[in-house]
C-alpha cells in the first residue's frame, strides 16, 4: 500500500527525473549567433543572395555532446512590421549538414572556434527553388524588387539529426527602398570656402547601389541665414529662393 508520503516522494522523484533529463539535452546542443547586413541595401533579392559578404551569420557552439555539430538553416528576409516574408520552405531539408568541428582538450572538453556561414551556406539557404513568400508575390519581387521598408535577416538552427530546434537570431535592421540616395564625397560636410575658392567648387557623389547609369541628378544650393533652421524642408520647397540649380547625369560637377 502507498502512502501519501510515499506518493509525495514518488512525484519528487519523476519531478527530478525530468528536470535532470531537460538539463541534460539542453546541455547537447546551445549556439549562439550574430547576424549582419552590410550596406548599401538594395531592393534586388538577388544583391543579398548572391553577394559574397552581403549577409553574416558567426555561429558560436556553447556547448554539444558532439565532437562535431551537424546542423542545418532556416533563413527569411522579414519586413519588421511582419507584412512580408521571404523565407526557406518549412518543409524544406538540406541533403547535407553544416558541420562544425570541435577540438577536444587534455581535460575532455571539446571546443569549437566560430564558424562564419560561408558564400555556398548562404546560397543553400536561400536557394530560389526553396523559398516561400508571404505578402509579395515571387513574381513582384522578380520583376519590381523587394517592397519598401524597414528589413531584418534571420536565422534558425536546427539540429541535422533530430530536427530539433537550436537556437533563432536576427541582424540589425536596415531600410530598403526603390533607390537609395546618393552619397556627397565632396565638399565634406560644414567645409569653410575663402572667396577665391568659392569661385570654382567640385560637387562629387557617388551612383546609388543599383540605379541606372542613365541616372539624371538635381543639384540644388541654397542660401542659409541661421544654421539652426530645417534645412531640409526648405531644399524640397520649390518656391524656396534658389542660389544655384541644374540636372546632371553625372555624379561630378563644377560650380
Amino acid at each position: 500500500m502507498c502512502t501519501h508520503l510515499d506518493k509525495n516522494r514518488t512525484n519528487l522523484l519523476i519531478s527530478i527525473i525530468v528536470i535532470l533529463f531537460m538539463a541534460i539535452g539542453a546541455k547537447a546542443q546551445r549556439m549562439s549567433q550574430t547576424v549582419s547586413v552590410v550596406p548599401p541595401y538594395s531592393n534586388k533579392l538577388s544583391d543579398y543572395i548572391a553577394s559574397p559578404g552581403k549577409i553574416n551569420n558567426i555561429i558560436t557552439v556553447e556547448a554539444s555532446e558532439y565532437s562535431t555539430a551537424e546542423i542545418y538553416l532556416r533563413g527569411m528576409i522579414i519586413k519588421t512590421d511582419e507584412s512580408v516574408e521571404i523565407r526557406t520552405a518549412q518543409n524544406h531539408k538540406p541533403s547535407q549538414p553544416i558541420l562544425i568541428k570541435g577540438t577536444q582538450l587534455p581535460t575532455g572538453a571539446t571546443v569549437f572556434q566560430p564558424y562564419n556561414l560561408t558564400y555556398g551556406d548562404i546560397l543553400q539557404i536561400f536557394d530560389p527553388q526553396h523559398l516561400e513568400y508571404r505578402g509579395v508575390t515571387r513574381e513582384d519581387v522578380m520583376q519590381k524588387g523587394i517592397p519598401e521598408g524597414s528589413y531584418q535577416v534571420c536565422f534558425t538552427i536546427y539540429d541535422f539529426k533530430s530536427n530539433e530546434f537550436i537556437t533563432d537570431a536576427c541582424s540589425n535592421t536596415f531600410n530598403i527602398l526603390a533607390a537609395e540616395a546618393p552619397t556627397i564625397i565632396q565638399p565634406l560636410n560644414q567645409t569653410k570656402f575663402d572667396g577665391f575658392q568659392a569661385k570654382n567648387i567640385i560637387f562629387s557623389w557617388t551612383r546609388p547601389h543599383g540605379a541606372p547609369l542613365a541616372t539624371q541628378y538635381k543639384l540644388r544650393i541654397i542660401e542659409l541665414n541661421d544654421p539652426n533652421v530645417n534645412y531640409r524642408d526648405m531644399i524640397k520647397n520649390d518656391a524656396y529662393p534658389t542660389f544655384f540649380e541644374t540636372i546632371v547625369s553625372i555624379g561630378n560637377r563644377p560650380v
